[in-house]
């Protein structure tokens, strides 16, 4: 039984041998092709120790971009190893989670690795900053097999862009900014809407209505329009409220009415309506002196200036305009010195205020007189109750000066009274 036991532990010690120097002697060839042989002699490195214990110096990972999309592919390269071989290239994610690797075992045999050993990984998903990880696998200064890892550089997935957050047209706005049409740089908030054309130029949500577009009127029915600016509607109707009244009709040379709208009135349009030879026109303001001469009555054929229908010349004390009123419609405007109101509004008719036949009428008589056209001085209504006031303390300073007057002239009429009486009697 001894020998059976020694036999065996013998078998088990030549075995063992065996399989070391057979290990240690596994590929000799890569020992001397890989220039290990001129730093160190065989048989001593004549190992895989000394094929590999070089291969993990000086190692760099690093990302082919700064920056990626969800999902897109990340090349990751490891560098810097000075030996190649029977090692295994290793790629680990930000959760230290074996993404890729080369084809080397754990025994460093069954493949190899070549500097820059080169991987592909799909980016995270979840937009943020990234650090991978790159490790050397094989045997480590003769140390045995493991890892030596290296960071790689930061890098950034960018969150998935919102295409609606895009200026597609360039307009300045995005479909998320209001812009209704995108692929139209005509079209955003803002931009000048064309009416009519069916398209929401300015994103208001409706196209602009265009305005009703002028037509010739005829109201009358007389067969002659309006004046339209912005339309040719024929000879223009002067008046659109009477059929009798158009480019058409005969002029009536009594009426005081352009009938034929050639802005000619009776005798004024002498083809229409000539004068009898005994009118006449001194001023050759177009109206004549005389009644019946086809136009409204000059009422001063010798001022060319005063004609029915002139403009009215306030503060003058004419009637300019023949309508029987004098500086009717003026405005006196802010000028409330009483002496300056009554010698432009009063003295023409009631002579200068010193001397008036007015004198002592007050605000009110005034203020009645004017309300009732006494003496046509309805063209003092436009007078202020100030102005009115002013001219009435004028006529009241004259009073006192003909108080003595009036008072021979109520006798005079007392006299002539009393005569008059005693001729009745008899």
């Amino acid at each position: 039984m001894k020998r059976v036991l020694l036999l065996t532990s013998m078998l088990l010690v030549f075995s063992a041998s065996q399989f070391l120097s057979n290990n240690a002697s596994a590929f000799p060839s890569l020992f001397s092709s890989d220039g290990c042989t001129s730093c160190h002699s065989a048989p001593v490195t004549s190992t895989c120790d000394g094929c590999h214990q070089h291969g993990n110096r000086s190692l760099s990972a690093s990302t082919d971009k700064p920056a990626y999309a969800p999902g897109e592919i990340v090349t990751a390269t490891l560098d810097g190893g000075s030996r190649g071989g029977w090692i295994q290239a290793r790629l680990y994610d930000q959760n230290n989670t074996l993404i890729a690797s080369s084809t080397g075992n754990a025994s460093g045999f069954g493949g190899s690795t070549t500097f820059p050993a080169t991987f592909s990984a799909a980016a995270p998903m979840t937009a943020g900053t990234y650090i991978w990880e790159m490790a050397y696998y094989g045997n480590t200064d003769g140390s045995g097999h493991s890892e030596v890892r290296v960071s790689t550089n930061s890098f950034i997935v960018v969150a998935p862009t919102d295409p609606n957050d895009v200026d597609n047209d360039g307009d300045g706005l995005s479909e998320n900014q209001g812009d209704c049409n995108d692929m139209d740089a005509g079209i955003f908030p803002g931009a000048s809407e064309i009416c009519g054309d069916g398209i929401d130029q300015d994103c208001n949500g409706v196209d602009l209505a265009c305005p009703p577009q002028p037509t010739c009127t005829d109201a009358d029915q007389d067969g002659f329009s309006a004046m339209t600016p912005e339309l040719d509607c024929g000879p223009i109707d002067c008046n659109d409220e009477d059929p009798a009244i158009n480019p058409g009709a005969a002029e009536r040379c009594n009426d005081s009415v352009d009938n034929n709208c050639d802005g000619l009135i009776d005798g004024q349009d002498s083809n229409a309506c000539p004068a009898p030879p005994t009118c006449t026109d001194a001023d050759m303001d177009g109206f004549y002196a005389e009644a019946d001469c086809n136009t409204v009555q000059d009422c001063d054929d010798a001022d060319a200036m005063i004609f029915p229908g002139a403009p009215e010349l306030c503060g003058d004390r004419i009637d300019n305009d023949c309508d029987g009123l004098v500086d009717e419609g003026c405005d006196m405007g802010g000028n409330n010195d009483g002496p300056t109101l009554y010698e432009i509004n009063c003295a023409s008719c009631h002579q200068v205020f010193e001397s008036s036949d007015v004198c002592g009428e007050d605000a009110e008589e005034i203020m009645e007189a004017i309300a009732e056209n006494e003496g046509g001085m309805s063209f003092l209504s436009s007078l202020t109750d100030e102005q009115v006031n002013a001219i009435a303390a004028v006529l009241a300073d004259c009073d006192d000066d003909q108080d003595e007057k009036e008072d021979d002239d109520e006798k005079k009429r007392d006299r002539k009274k009393r005569k008059h009486k005693e001729r009745d009697d008899d």
